[in-house]
């Protein structure tokens, strides 16, 4: 794990815009749900992992510190008003999504989103006019 933070360092990804699969998982739930504990969390995660076989479950901690992480990173909100916290959401999927694509591109292509689009398209095998119109569409839309 921590070869994999070091080099989200080098490539220049490590900050709010960049998730863990720990993390993207606790922020499924939380988009699903809307607002939840951290208990309710951490259930959730453990019923995925017992329904996939998996012997060595996630502590209540570790969910805990990760929230906590995320709410730091302004991707998740507290609301401390009651006796137990919760949180929320503070972007959605697609926003964040659209975040990391703009951080990575940045990053990796020197600010070249063009560069980044040109090798997508390169590679894929079903772009025709039609698909290219239609994707310029989209970007359009955003």
């Amino acid at each position: 794990m921590k070869y994999q933070k070091d080099r989200s360092k080098k490539l220049g990804i490590s900050d709010s815009t960049s998730v863990s699969l720990l993390e993207v998982n606790i922020l499924d739930i939380v988009w699903a749900e809307k607002r939840v504990t951290v208990r309710e969390v951490h259930e959730s995660i453990v019923k995925q992992d017992l329904a996939k076989g998996r012997k060595d479950l996630i502590p209540y901690t570790t969910i805990m510190s990760t929230m906590a992480g995320l709410a730091q990173r302004n991707l998740l909100k507290i609301d401390k008003s009651k006796k137990k916290y919760y949180y929320s959401a503070t972007v959605s999927r697609h926003q964040l999504s659209k975040k990391i694509m703009i951080n990575v591109a940045e990053k990796i292509l020197g600010r070249s989103a063009k560069t980044l689009i040109s090798k997508f398209l390169s590679r894929s095998s079903d772009m025709n006019k039609e698909n290219i119109s239609s994707l310029l569409k989209e970007i359009d839309k955003i």
